[in-house]
């Protein structure tokens, strides 16, 4: 024991020299700032709250039974007149799935629900909708543009129902596409979005 003392330099007969507490300045900024991190996971526990870099994972958080619907956001680029095709977001929009949907739903499509984890807009109305969305489906056209080097003549996002059913236990699985509706179409010569 001795010896590996030695190695690190530590000899029994020289006393440990103590080493200096940080300074007050210091050891207030440690703190400030800990309670900054441990103050906004403890908000975005409590939300729930679902944003960069505080999540409480709501997805995760609530029970979703085997009978209840599921919705999904499906977007169309028509390529030419009559033909459109649904928008891959890492393909043709240079961005990744997960990505592009909660920029969706976070920053653009909201919830009605004021205390929606991924987001809400307060004051909303049908014309605050549609100019968000106009807004979205212009980001859209122009990144599916550049990727692809064709203007899309109109932009379509569309819901669709489904209904899951358990294959097993704690799994689930579509079973059919119980609806679909357009909930607005942008106009690429217009620049415009509008409702159907």
């Amino acid at each position: 024991m001795a010896r590996l003392r030695a190695l690190f330099g530590w000899h029994d007969a020289t006393p440990l020299a103590r080493a200096a507490w940080p300074s007050r300045r210091g050891r207030v900024g440690v703190a400030v700032l800990a309670t900054l991190l441990v103050g906004l996971e403890l908000r975005a526990i409590a939300g729930p709250h679902e944003d960069w870099p505080f999540s409480s994972a709501p997805m995760f958080a609530y029970y979703h039974a085997a009978e209840w619907p599921l919705f999904e956001l499906v977007i169309y680029a028509e390529v030419a007149p009559g033909v459109e095709r649904p928008l891959e977001p890492r393909a043709d929009l240079g961005i990744g799935e997960i990505a592009f949907k909660r920029l969706l739903f976070a920053d653009y499509y909201g919830s009605i629900d004021p205390a929606h984890p991924a987001g809400h807009h307060a004051g909303d109305t049908p014309e605050l909708f549609r100019q968000r969305m106009s807004e979205f489906c212009r980001k859209v056209a122009r990144a599916f543009a550049r990727r692809s080097g064709t203007t899309p003549r109109s932009i379509r996002v569309e819901l669709v129902r489904l209904t899951p059913h358990a294959d097993r236990p704690g799994e689930l699985e579509v079973k059919r596409v119980v609806e679909r509706r357009t909930i607005m179409i942008f106009d690429a010569a217009s620049d415009q979005a509008r409702s159907p």
